[in-house]
């Protein structure tokens, strides 16, 4: 017969089991990890086109954001110190996320987009992924 401080310690143990086999099949927590992008030192200080470049919106979403979000990172990014930024670029690089497959509300949750020198570019890195299908 079990007593009730044995079924206490038994439930216990079972409820430590469930957590370790839950964070072994998904470890990666919302928010556990922060990830700071500076774009002109991280990727390029020349962002250049959607396409076709090694420096496009395309190669940096690829290369920079999807992973970190896909593997719930939060995701910070630094878009002073550069030449400049097309739309192009900023509607793939961002606009990009909503079409290969990212919710927009878990975006606004997950992603900073931050400017000091043009506030204006964080508005219309939202407004791409907003606008986007």
């Amino acid at each position: 017969m079990i007593s009730i401080t044995n079924w206490n310690c038994f439930a216990y143990f079972l409820d430590e089991i469930k957590d370790f086999v839950k964070n072994k099949l998904n470890p990666v927590k919302h928010y556990e990890n922060i990830i700071r992008i500076k774009v002109s030192k991280d990727f390029s200080p020349f962002p250049d086109g959607a396409y076709y470049s090694s420096f496009c919106g395309e190669n940096f979403r690829k290369n920079h954001l999807f992973q970190p979000l896909s593997q719930g990172c939060k995701v910070i990014i630094d878009l002073d110190g550069t030449n400049g930024y097309d739309s192009p670029w900023l509607k793939e690089a961002f606009g990009g996320l909503v079409v290969s497959g990212f919710d927009k509300e878990y975006l606004s949750k997950m992603l900073t987009i931050v400017s000091k020198n043009d506030s204006s570019l964080e508005t219309e890195c939202w407004q791409y992924i907003l606008n986007a299908v």
